[in-house]
C-alpha cells in the first residue's frame, strides 16, 4: 500500500491542515465506508450522529468521520492522518464530499475550526 501522505502536501500547507481534494482513495463516501467495513484492525463508534472509524496503518493514527443523513453535507467522509515531524504534530485532513458545493464549503470550514481545536489541546491549551 502506498504511503498515507506525500512530502510536497505537508509543504504546501501554510499552517499545519492540509485539505486535499478527494485524496482520500474512494470514489465515493460509500465505497470508503463499505471498504473500511472489511477492513482489519478498524474501530467503529458513533458520536452525535457521525460514524467516526481509526486504526492505525504505518504508524500513522488514521482517523475517518463520515457525516449523519441530517447534516448539510451529506454524504461526506473526512479522512485525517496525524503525522509527526520532528516534535510538532501535523494533521493531514482528506474530504469528499458529495453535497451541494456550499454545503461542502461549509464542511470544510468545520473541519478546520476542528482541527484548530485539536492543535490547541496538543499544545496544552485547555481554554477551549
Amino acid at each position: 500500500m502506498k504511503k498515507l501522505i506525500t512530502i510536497p502536501l505537508l509543504f504546501s500547507c501554510i499552517i499545519p491542515i492540509c485539505f486535499a481534494n478527494n485524496s482520500i482513495g474512494f470514489d465515493s463516501v460509500a465505497d470508503a465506508l463499505s471498504s473500511l467495513k472489511e477492513k482489519q484492525g478498524t474501530s467503529f463508534r458513533t458520536y452525535s450522529g457521525w460514524t467516526v472509524v481509526n486504526y492505525t496503518e504505518d504508524n500513522y493514527f488514521v482517523l475517518w468521520s463520515f457525516t449523519p443523513k441530517s447534516h448539510a453535507a451529506h454524504p461526506s467522509a473526512i479522512k485525517r492522518v496525524l503525522i509527526e515531524n520532528g516534535n510538532r504534530f501535523f494533521i493531514n485532513s482528506s474530504t469528499l464530499c458529495q453535497a451541494e458545493q456550499q454545503a461542502c464549503e461549509q464542511l470544510k470550514t468545520q473541519i478546520r475550526n476542528s482541527n484548530n481545536d485539536i492543535y490547541k489541546v496538543m499544545d496544552g491549551d485547555l481554554s477551549g
